[in-house]
């Protein structure tokens, strides 16, 4: 598992790409997410909301126009336009919109205890250990206090 730009700039150069990350399971191993040390929120209780916010904006500026992330990898993180292309395209693109997120029932959901991101980020850590890239993964129970839904729900809100 590699990060998606790197991948891409892997395959765009020749190199063969053994598998990307969708194909270990339905939505990925490693999605991406939005997050924010819980200090940090403890110290800031309205950030998360705000970051949600500027992550609505980006999305619906990005659902007019794809190449506007493209161009942003490109400026921000000195890929070539073909690379962040196959970057937006794979990762970007394919994340969940912020209501999706909330759906129990969404591969990616943020609410359920055992499956969607929890169960994702549980499955990535029993890969990870089982390749020997960690000695041992994060315990479920430290994944699910971490993986916490209430600056979402409080977003949602805000904008009914």
């Amino acid at each position: 598992m590699a990060w998606s730009p790197y991948s891409a700039s892997l395959d765009a150069e020749g190199f063969r790409v053994v598998s990307w990350d969708p194909e270990y399971a339905e939505g990925g191993v490693c999605p991406r997410m939005t997050g924010a040390r819980p200090d940090f929120l403890k110290k800031h209780p309205d950030a998360g909301v705000k970051l949600l916010e500027l992550e609505a904006l980006a999305a619906d500026a990005v659902a007019k126009n794809a190449q506007l992330a493209v161009d942003a990898l490109v400026k921000r993180l000195s890929l070539t336009p073909a690379v962040a292309q196959a970057a937006v395209e794979r990762v970007y693109q394919q994340r969940p919109t912020l209501a999706q997120q909330l759906d129990p029932a969404n591969p990616l959901s943020i609410i359920s205890a055992e499956g969607g991101l929890v169960g994702k980020l549980n499955l990535a850590m029993q890969v990870l250990q089982s390749t020997k890239t960690i000695p041992e993964p994060i315990p479920l129970k430290v994944i699910q206090k971490a993986v916490d839904p209430q600056y979402l729900k409080r977003f949602m809100a805000s904008r009914r």
